[in-house]
C-alpha cells in the first residue's frame, strides 16, 4: 500500500503523448510554461514543479497542443473522480488528500447555491474536545460542510456527551443543511453516534479516507449504516484504512437489502472509494455476494486499487456482474469506471472477468484501470508493447463495445501476444460498430494466424472500419493462404483498396509472393505509398514476380518499401534493379516516388549489389534518402555518397 503522505518527490501528475491528432472530446490547455517542459522530454511532475505551471482545476479530458503533438495527464494518476451530476462541472482531484479542498472548490462554484439563506459557505469543525461548544453554540447556523475531528484521548467524553446531554432535535438542525463531511482521526466513534442520532440525514458525501478506522471501526460504522440514517450519500470514501476481509464482510451485510437479511444502507450510492485497504479474496467474495443481492446497484464508480485481490476473488466478483439473462444477478450494471490495479490478480481471475464481459456484463463501462493496461474513455490509443494476451483483448474488446473509443482514429496493438482467439474477439467488438472512425490499425508482431484474419476480413466485408487507410498485420503467423483471403479486399475497388500503408507476415512464401504480384500488376494498392513486407520468406522467384509488377506501373505513389529480412540473393536483387532503371537505360522507371528502401537482412552477393549499383548511379530512385543494405560495395556507396542518400548498415 502506498504511503498515506504524498513526497514532494513523488510523480504528482504525468503526462504523456497521444499522436498527431487531437483529443475527439475534452478541453484544451494554453500555457506556455507546461509546453516547454513537454518539448524538453520532461513528462512526470512532482507537486512542487505542478503547482509552479498554476493550472487548476486539472482533468482527464484536459489536453495541449506542443508543436505537431498533443499531450494528456495520465488518467491512472488522476487519483479520484467526481460524478458529473453531484455538481454543474465534472472536477477531478490529483492526490486523495486534498480531494476536501477540492469537493469545496466545486460546491461552492456551483451556481445552484441551498435555498436556506442562513447557510453559511464555509467549513465549520466539530471536535470531542469542544463538542457542547461547537453544537449548542452554533446551532442556529448552516453549513455545507463539516470536519469531525477525534483526538483519542477524549473520545469517550465527547462521545458521552453528545448521547446523553445534547437533544437529537440540535443535533439534526446544526446538520440540517450539510451535504458533506470529512472524519479526521483514528477512532469512528463520535461519527457513529452522529449518524445514529440522524445527523448524517441530508449528506451526500461523507470523506473517511487516509484514517486509521479498521476492521473494528468499519464494523461499528456499518452498524451505524444501518439504522438508515445516511439514505442520501452518494460519494463514500473508505480509501487507505487498513481495512480488511472482516471490515468489509460486515459493511457488506450492512448494504444487503432488507429481504435479504441485510439493511438497505447505502442503496443512493454512486461512487465507493475501497483502495489502499488491506481487502482479499474472502472480503471481495462478501462484498460480491452483497451486490448480487441488488445492494449498491446504482454505483457508477468503484475504486478497489491497492489491495489483496486475487484470483478466488476475482473470480467471484465476475459472477455476481453476470447478468440476467445468463441466470446470475446483473450486479453493477450501471458501472462506468473500474479500477483493479495493484492487486494479485492472476490469468484465472481475468479469465473469469472477460467470461463475465462477453455474456454482456457490465455494458456501460467505459474506463478500466487494471496492472496491465488502463482504458480511460476516449484517450487511449496505444497498446503496444504492454504483453497483452487473448483474454486482454477480450476486456478491450467489451470496452470498446461499449463506446469507449468511439472518436477513435488510431488504435496500436502491436508488439503483444495476441493470437487468434484474441482478434475473433476484437472482430466481433468491429462487428458492433466499435472504432468506426479508425484510419489506421496495428496488429504488427503478434501470434495472429488465419483463422483469426478470416474473422477480421469477414467483419470488414460487413462494413466494419470503412475509413481505414493504414492497416498493418506484418510480423504475424500468417501464411500464403491467408494472405490470400485478404486479395479481394486489396484489390481494386476492394474494401481495403484505398489503404495508403500496409504490411503482411511473417509466412509469406514465393507462392503468396507471386500472387500478390499478379494482384499488384492488375492495379491493386494504388494509393499505397508505405508497403512492408519484411519478416516473410520471399526468395528471388517472389522478388523477380513483384519486380515485374513494379515494371508493369504498380505502386507508383509507394515512399516507403521494406523487403528486409527475406531470402532475397542476386537473381532477384538483379530483376529488381532492372525495373528501377530510368526507361533511358532500358528501364522501368520503377519506384519513382520511394524515399526509404530498406533490403537488409538478405542474402545479396557481389552480383546483385554491382546491378543494384549501376542502377542507383544510373538515376534510378531519384527521390531516394534513406538506403538499408549490408555490405554495400564500394560502388554503391560512392552513388549514395554522391547523390546525398543516407546508408545504412
Amino acid at each position: 500500500m502506498r504511503d498515506q503522505k504524498f513526497r514532494s518527490t513523488e510523480t504528482f501528475v504525468k503526462w504523456r503523448n497521444v499522436g498527431i491528432h487531437p483529443p475527439a472530446r475534452g478541453t484544451e490547455l494554453v500555457n506556455e510554461a507546461l509546453s516547454k517542459a513537454l518539448v524538453s522530454k520532461k513528462h512526470d511532475f512532482t507537486q512542487t514543479e505542478w503547482n509552479a505551471f498554476e493550472i487548476r482545476d486539472l482533468t482527464a479530458s484536459h489536453f495541449i497542443k506542443v508543436h505537431d503533438e498533443y499531450f494528456q495527464p495520465d488518467g491512472s494518476t488522476l487519483m479520484e473522480k467526481i460524478p458529473s451530476d453531484l455538481h454543474s462541472k465534472i472536477f477531478t482531484d490529483l492526490q486523495a488528500s486534498r480531494l476536501n479542498n477540492a469537493l469545496r472548490k466545486a460546491v461552492f462554484d456551483c451556481p445552484s447555491k441551498p435555498s436556506q439563506a442562513q447557510c453559511k459557505n464555509g467549513e465549520h469543525v466539530i471536535s470531542d474536545e469542544n463538542l457542547w461548544k461547537d453544537l449548542t453554540t452554533q446551532c442556529n447556523e448552516r453549513f455545507w460542510i463539516i470536519t469531525i475531528r477525534e483526538t483519542i484521548p477524549k473520545v469517550y467524553d465527547g462521545v458521552t456527551i453528545l448521547r446523553n446531554y445534547i437533544a437529537k432535535e440540535t443535533i439534526q438542525r446544526t446538520f440540517d443543511c450539510v451535504q458533506i463531511v470529512k472524519h479526521e482521526g483514528a477512532p469512528v466513534n463520535l461519527l457513529c453516534t452522529l449518524i445514529a442520532k440522524g445527523a448524517m440525514a441530508q449528506c451526500q458525501v461523507l470523506r473517511l479516507g487516509q484514517n486509521q478506522i479498521g476492521d473494528e471501526g468499519l464494523a461499528a460504522f456499518s452498524e451505524a449504516l444501518a439504522t438508515g440514517a445516511m439514505a442520501n450519500c452518494r460519494i463514500l470514501s473508505l480509501s487507505d484504512n487498513q481495512i480488511g476481509n472482516v471490515g468489509i464482510t460486515a459493511f457488506a451485510q450492512a448494504i444487503k437489502p432488507i429481504k435479504k437479511g441485510g439493511s438497505g444502507a447505502m442503496a443512493q450510492c454512486q461512487t465507493l472509494f475501497l483502495g489502499g485497504n488491506q481487502i482479499g479474496n474472502k472480503g471481495l467474495s462478501a462484498f460480491s455476494e452483497a451486490l448480487a443481492t441488488g445492494s449498491m446497484a446504482g454505483v457508477t464508480h468503484l475504486y478497489l486499487q491497492e489491495n489483496e485481490i486475487g484470483d478466488v476473488g476475482m473470480t467471484a466478483f465476475a459472477q455476481a456482474i453476470k447478468p440476467v439473462s445468463e441466470g446470475d444477478s446483473g450486479a453493477m450494471a450501471g458501472l462506468t469506471w473500474l479500477n483493479l490495479s495493484d492487486n494479485s490478480i492472476g490469468k484465472k481471475g481475468m479469465e473469469a472477468f472477460a467470461k463475465a464481459l462477453a455474456t454482456g456484463a457490465m455494458l456501460k463501462l467505459t474506463t478500466l484501470v487494471l496492472d496491465k493496461f488502463s482504458i480511460i474513455y476516449g484517450n487511449t490509443r496505444s497498446f503496444s508493447n504492454m504483453n497483452l494476451n487473448d483474454t486482454d483483448l477480450k476486456i478491450i474488446a467489451h470496452l470498446f463495445s461499449n463506446g469507449t473509443m468511439a472518436q477513435c482514429q488510431e488504435l496500436l496493438l502491436g508488439g503483444n501476444q495476441i493470437g487468434d482467439e484474441g482478434l475473433v474477439a476484437f472482430s466481433e467488438a468491429l462487428a458492433n460498430g466499435a472504432i468506426a472512425q479508425c484510419q489506421e490499425l496495428g496488429l504488427y508482431r503478434n501470434n495472429i494466424g488465419d483463422k483469426g484474419l478470416k474473422a477480421f476480413l469477414g467483419v470488414l466485408a460487413n462494413g466494419a472500419l470503412p475509413q481505414l487507410t493504414t492497416l498493418h498485420l506484418g510480423r504475424n503467423e500468417i501464411t500464403d493462404d491467408g494472405f490470400a483471403t485478404l486479395f479481394p479486399f486489396l484489390k481494386k475497388d476492394g474494401k481495403l483498396s484505398g489503404l495508403t500503408a500496409f504490411s503482411i507476415g511473417s509466412g509469406i512464401t514465393v507462392k503468396g509472393m507471386k500472387a500478390f504480384a499478379d494482384l499488384l500488376a492488375m492495379g491493386a494498392m494504388a494509393n499505397c505509398q508505405t508497403l512492408f513486407l519484411g519478416g516473410n520468406q520471399i526468395s528471388d522467384v517472389g522478388m523477380e514476380a513483384f519486380a515485374k509488377a513494379l515494371a508493369d506501373g504498380a505502386l507508383t505513389k509507394c515512399q516507403s518499401l521494406e523487403l528486409r529480412n527475406n531470402e532475397i540473393r542476386d537473381d532477384g536483387m538483379s530483376a529488381f534493379a532492372r525495373a528501377i532503371k530510368p526507361v533511358s537505360k532500358g528501364g522501368s522507371e520503377a519506384l519513382a516516388k520511394c524515399q526509404k528502401l530498406l533490403l537488409d537482412s538478405n542474402q545479396i552477393g557481389d552480383v546483385g549489389m554491382e546491378a543494384f549499383a549501376t542502377a542507383l548511379a544510373s538515376g534510378a530512385l531519384a527521390n531516394l534518402k534513406v538506403l538499408h543494405i549490408d555490405a554495400p560495395s564500394e560502388q554503391l556507396m560512392s552513388s549514395c555518397s554522391s547523390k546525398g542518400i543516407q546508408l545504412n548498415t
